[in-house]
Formats: C-alpha cells, sequence, structure tokens
C-alpha cells in the first residue's frame, strides 16, 4: 500500500526540509525540488489508485481464499470476512460518496488530501512562499482537468 509514487514524493520532501534547516544556502535549490514534488503530487499518475479503483475490489471476499493479497486478514474480526475490499483498494465510487472525479476533493479520499496538504506546507516552510496557496489544476479522473482552490479543500 505504501508503494505508490505519491508516497516517494511526500516521503522525499522530509529530507528535503532537514537539509534546508541544515544548509540554509541552499533554500533556493530545496524550494525547486519540493515544487517539483508539489507538481507531480497534483498529477494524474499520483492518484492513479483513485482514478483507476472503481467500485469494490474484484477480490471482494476472497481474501482468506488468497491471503497474499491481504497479509493478516485471517486475524480480522468474522464480521468483515467476506464483506472487506483488500488493503490499498479505494473503492472510487462507492457507498457513501459515489463517483468522485476529484481526488483531492473526494470526501472518500481523505488520505490523499492529507498527504498533499503535508506536502505543501513543507514546500511553504522551506521557500516561505504561498505559491501553491493559490488555484491550481487538479488531477481528475477525466479531462478536462479543472482549476481548483486549495483552501476549500484543506
Amino acid at each position: 500500500m505504501l508503494s505508490y509514487p505519491r508516497f516517494d514524493l511526500t516521503d522525499s520532501s522530509y529530507a528535503v526540509m532537514l537539509m534546508a534547516d541544515q544548509t540554509p544556502a541552499w533554500r533556493e535549490v530545496y524550494t525547486r525540488i519540493l515544487d517539483e514534488l508539489a507538481t507531480r503530487h497534483t498529477a494524474y499518475w499520483a492518484a492513479i489508485d483513485w482514478n483507476t479503483f472503481i467500485g469494490p475490489s474484484p477480490n471482494r471476499g476472497k481474501l482468506l481464499d488468497y491471503p497474499d493479497l491481504s497479509p493478516g486478514s485471517q486475524a480480522w474480526p468474522e464480521r468483515v470476512h467476506g464483506n472487506y475490499d483488500r488493503p490499498g483498494w479505494t473503492a472510487n465510487g462507492v457507498e457513501p460518496w459515489g463517483l468522485q472525479p476529484d481526488p483531492i476533493g473526494a470526501d472518500g479520499n481523505l488520505f490523499f488530501r492529507g498527504w498533499l496538504n503535508l506536502l505543501l506546507s513543507i514546500y511553504k516552510y522551506v521557500s516561505g512562499d504561498d505559491k501553491w496557496g493559490a488555484t491550481m489544476d487538479d488531477c481528475r479522473l477525466r479531462e478536462p482537468a479543472v482549476r481548483m482552490d486549495p483552501a476549500q479543500n484543506c
């Protein structure tokens, strides 16, 4: 679950933030790196799971038959056996929210918004620039991308 491209982006930002604190003369370079990381986090591929894992998991109800799909699922409470998507399956389109093409503004995808907000906070901490506080294109399921205001999605 932690192998999606967005985790590389966010996790890389931690080291950049620490380096910026240790070598402030390089803040301009670190700002550029963080800007590129944030740009990639708003691209389609950062939300590839939300954009492609539509509906219930095709392996729903088969987790005990295929333990490699969900290590540790044997220890889950009996009430969820056969009634649970495999870990990592984002299930865009299921109730109660339905299909939400914007992964940043989606009610059922809070973790994506949280990782993006963390990355943008690190960018502002290092750069002092509020560039990412303005509107930006979202990384939606279908084209065309639309302009969005991050302040509405925090």
